[in-house]
């Protein structure tokens, strides 16, 4: 297993690590974005991570053969975190106590601690605890901006939890974080685009529904209108997206809010799972 991040121990010409005021003890080094050296104890990143398990596992034998010790901080590698050092202060308060309680942070801020989770393998006891964050802040109307970075990386868990987290409101109107500045409001076609074409079609599958014949004259906004789902609780339940095997010989795109949607295909399909 490879070790992310792991690079040497130097910064670019006229820029200086600076040794973090109390993460200054320890026997493996962690570099934060804005150049903060984090000294921490190889053995404990090891009890909450298999990337640094790894790394315990494949030099403490070799110091054995060759009784030697294991080197000082100083002349250790250092390795690249991808995280502020306001982040990875969050993220080793957690590693640290017996009872790790996650701070309230913004959507950018969750997201990045669950990518440096996921890039370095931590364990679901703090893992969770980060995810748990993320969730709550796309709960606050970040739900697309999850849910397309769930499809990204094909992560149907991640994409399960967003949509059971989903509402009609924040469903119709995406809003995606912006640093510095209030929330960007998209279309709705303009998110959906975002999404792998399988995912689109079970989402609309889903998520909307069709009046009945006898339902016609007695439904609210008139004959021509669908409703969104109110249970995304159990739709995010039945989210299975199918990997589409078959090819169309043409197909029909619409320009939907200027986004091009495969009208052809999202229309057969859906009318095949409706028969």
């Amino acid at each position: 297993m490879s070790n992310p991040g792991k690079g040497a121990g130097t910064t670019p010409a006229g820029q200086k690590d600076k040794i973090h005021a109390f993460h200054r003890y320890g026997d493996l080094q962690l570099r934060s974005t804005d150049k903060v050296i984090f000294k921490v104890i190889l053995e404990r990143m090891a009890d909450i991570s298999a990337v640094f398990r790894n790394m315990m596992e494949v030099v403490d034998p070799m110091l054995i053969t060759f009784g030697m010790k294991r080197k000082a901080a100083p002349e250790a590698d250092v390795i690249d975190t991808d995280l502020s050092s306001a982040e990875l202060e969050i993220f080793l308060d957690l590693v640290n106590v017996p009872n790790p309680v996650m701070p309230s942070v913004a959507f950018p801020r969750a997201l990045r601690l669950h990518e440096f989770c996921d890039k370095f393998e931590v364990y679901d006891k703090i893992k969770g605890i980060v995810k748990t964050e993320l969730l709550s802040n796309g709960a606050q109307g970040y739900q697309w901006a999850l849910l397309i970075w769930a499809a990204k990386r094909d992560d149907l868990v991640m994409a399960r939890d967003v949509l059971s987290i989903m509402t009609p409101a924040a469903f119709l109107a995406p809003n995606f974080p912006k640093p510095t500045q209030t929330p960007i409001r998209c279309t709705f076609w303009s998110a959906m685009s975002e999404l792998p074409l399988s995912w689109q079609l079970e989402l609309c599958r889903l998520s909307l529904t069709a009046p009945l014949d006898s339902q016609l004259d007695a439904w609210v906004g008139g004959p021509k209108s669908m409703k969104v789902t109110l249970d995304w609780v159990g739709l995010s339940t039945r989210f299975r997206p199918q990997k589409w095997g078959r090819e169309f010989s043409s197909e029909i795109y619409v320009d939907c809010e200027g986004c091009r949607v495969d009208l052809r295909f999202l229309l057969e399909h859906l009318l095949a799972a409706a028969t």
